[in-house]
């Protein structure tokens, strides 16, 4: 089979998962071609869609209309002959916006050709009006029409006019003339908010994000104290690819100063300005793409958190457990999936009380929050082997059932 396979990014966390796909089909013998917005690839069928200049000019445009993915026309003609050439049998779409792809003029041909299309939600942008993210200023106005949208600064951000209404309806109208359409999602409960939205009339089915076990795995080493002045104390983690305030930085603040002195909380992912607002007692380390580095502060760890209130899998609290160390979450979006009672806690209660409480738990019951037990939840449930069979079995039933 052939599967072509679009997403904004050639790398990160949706660029890589687009990148496994292609691997795993290759291995099976099919053929996969990976086309992306922004990024850099050297790699056999990793192919960009557009340059610089027309991305620059498409975020000014959106910034100034408010209009999703209109632009880019000349760009997304270009990619459709190399669709015609290909003759894909399925065309899976990854995160769409961007400021990369003409949405309208991709879905027509694709609707025209009759290409069965699958669209993997790792946010909540396909069924809203312009938001990735709603969660956090309580928004629901995606399950009717949108309109008066609280978030209009936020990404994708208008400077000027609120058309999220617009851009909803022409979403919607978009889906529907595609004849054989299929949406994933990355967690149960992504999956269940596209059910209320304009996605509830199609097939929707869950497949996690996968953790690579060959990459994230218990891996102590005590030199990583020293390579980032870390001190030798019960290490309280924090990591994410950037820390916006919805991530929750101002709560690993407010736990550092009422922790005991055998604790040290470190955040990675840090900008130069962040590191420099943290008290004494936190350590802050810039962002690394050095997998094992990360790994082994995942290792050292005695506790990992994530204080996101926005998640829609959570690929960092898996990770850390992939290394055997146990996570707290907030009982908000789907963070508490990937956890189980043996692997960490699920707070209700948002408050630094209720943190301060867990991570003593935990610390206390190492039996119970064992590496083992952590390793095991990622192994059984979350494992890259897991996800990807997961695309290569969807891709079988799509072509059973058009042919």
């Amino acid at each position: 089979m052939k599967i072509i396979i679009i997403n904004t990014f050639s790398n990160g966390s949706t660029g890589n998962i687009s990148k496994k796909i292609k691997k795993a089909l290759e291995q099976n013998g099919d053929e996969c071609w990976f086309f992306y917005g922004i990024g850099n690839s050297g790699e056999r069928r990793i192919e960009r869609i557009g340059s610089n200049i027309s991305i620059h000019l498409h975020s000014l445009l959106s910034r100034l209309t408010g209009l999703q993915c209109c632009f880019s026309y000349f760009s997304t003609l270009c990619l459709i002959r190399k669709i015609k050439k290909i003759k894909p049998d399925i065309v899976h779409f990854h995160n769409i916006h961007g400021s990369y792809l003409n949405m309208a003029t991709i879905f027509n041909f694709l609707a025209r050709e009759k290409i069965p299309v699958v669209e993997t939600l790792h946010d909540c942008w396909a069924f809203t009006g312009k938001c990735p993210h709603f969660s956090a200023v309580k928004c629901m106005k995606w399950k009717d029409k949108c309109g008066n949208c609280p978030q209009l600064s936020r990404y994708p951000a208008s400077s000027f006019f609120d058309v999220t209404a617009h851009n909803i309806k022409k979403k919607d109208k978009l889906y529907k003339k595609i004849n054989n359409f299929t949406v994933t999602a990355v967690s149960d409960w992504l999956a269940n908010c596209a059910r209320e939205s304009i996605l509830r009339d199609y097939n929707i089915k869950t497949i996690h994000n996968g953790i690579d076990l060959e990459l994230f795995y218990p891996d102590f080493d005590v030199s990583i104290f020293e390579h980032y002045n870390i001190p030798r104390k019960k290490i309280v983690l924090g990591v994410a690819s950037v820390w916006s305030e919805r991530k929750g930085l101002v709560k690993f603040k407010e736990i550092s100063s009422l922790l005991s002195d055998e604790f040290a909380v470190v955040i990675v992912g840090l900008n130069e300005d962040q590191i420099a607002s943290l008290p004494k007692n936190m350590i802050g380390i810039k962002r690394t793409e050095n997998i094992d580095d990360l790994r082994k502060i995942y290792s050292c760890a005695s506790v990992f958190i994530n204080t996101s209130l926005e998640e829609t899998f959570g690929l960092v609290t898996a990770e850390a457990l992939a290394c055997g160390t146990p996570a707290i979450v907030f009982n908000s979006t789907a963070c508490p999936e990937v956890l189980d009672s043996n692997s960490g806690i699920v707070l209700d209660n948002s408050s630094s009380e209720s943190l301060l409480r867990a991570i003593y738990k935990i610390v206390e019951n190492k039996t119970t929050y064992s590496k083992e037990n952590c390793v095991n939840r990622i192994k059984n449930n979350f494992s890259s082997k897991k996800m990807l069979q997961g695309y290569l079995n969807l891709y079988s039933e799509i072509l059973d059932r058009r042919y």
